[in-house]
């Protein structure tokens, strides 16, 4: 009885799932039949479960934020703010965590297989970066001041 009525109240408090990725993925289900309002609602239950690795949920509810509401830029503004801030969040998590993880792989493995897979996963990410510079613009104050770190090295 008690295992039965934990299990009823995880249902009701929609804690029955704890994987991000399922939620990615019916996200995707939503988007794809441009239900966009159901589809921030899945990627934002991804975010809550793992904020720090969930690009692909950041990303997604930018564009489905930007889908549903970047008909009107000036009614919706708080709205389009919050997808640019989305893609923000999808981009650093690329350059901070994703990156630097799959660079330390791609060193410390000696599989050339691993090694091709990682090149792979790197350049989807970099084309996933572009996009979204495409869609907000380049961070000009971060690229600024990492020109300037650069200059401050002695051996540049």
């Amino acid at each position: 009885k008690v295992f039965r009525k934990e299990i009823l109240d995880d249902k009701k408090n929609n804690r029955l799932i704890r994987n991000p990725y399922f939620y990615v993925l019916n996200g995707n289900q939503w988007l794809d039949q441009k239900k966009y309002l159901e589809a921030i609602e899945e990627y934002t239950q991804a975010i809550k479960l793992d904020a720090s690795f969930q690009v692909n949920a950041y990303y997604n509810r930018g564009y489905a934020r930007i889908a549903h509401y970047g008909g009107n830029a000036n009614k919706y503004k708080s709205q389009i703010e919050e997808a640019t801030n989305d893609f923000k969040k999808a981009k650093e998590i690329i350059e901070d965590n994703l990156e630097p993880m799959l660079h330390i792989i791609q060193k410390a493995s000696n599989s050339e297989a691993l090694s091709e897979q990682v090149s792979h996963k790197m350049t989807l990410f970099g084309i996933q970066k572009n996009t979204i510079e495409m869609a907000i613009g380049t961070d000009v104050e971060k690229e600024i001041k990492a020109l300037e770190s650069q200059k401050a090295q002695p051996d540049i």
